[in-house]
């Protein structure tokens, strides 16, 4: 509903910020008593995200006529996102180790970079690999 009224870059881009947001007040404010609000701000998030990455990816593939092979492309992209999720637990032991905020400021910090490029226009399909 608010990527169809406010378009689906936006609504990603706001997902990625709060996505960041509670990995910071979690690294610079960790106290159990507001994990509520963590929560809130990481579902806030997930609702703005969930749904126009993969409609992004759509409509680049079909801006080069090749819409047929979404589910493909998008098979990979869960892989990817599965396989970092497993470094990323090795990872942040390890970086947790060092010093237990580390692991929420790398993971914030690198939410950011994956919002809206005004450089790349579903148009012009720069999306596509």
């Amino acid at each position: 509903a608010f990527a169809d009224v406010f378009g689906k870059k936006i609504a990603l881009s706001i997902g990625n910020l709060l996505y960041a947001l509670p990995m910071f007040l979690i690294a610079i404010w960790p106290i159990p008593e507001i994990m509520l609000l963590y929560s809130i701000i990481w579902g806030t998030a997930r609702a703005f995200s969930s749904g126009p990455d993969q409609a992004i990816m759509f409509d680049s593939l079909k801006a080069v006529n090749e819409e047929h092979r979404f589910a493909k492309i998008n098979s990979y992209a869960v892989l990817s996102f599965q396989l970092s999720a497993a470094i990323s637990i090795l990872l942040g032991s390890y970086l947790y180790q060092v010093t237990t905020s580390l692991p929420y400021f790398v993971s914030g910090s690198r939410r950011p970079s994956f919002s809206f490029d005004p450089e790349n226009s579903v148009s012009d399909g720069l999306l596509v690999s």
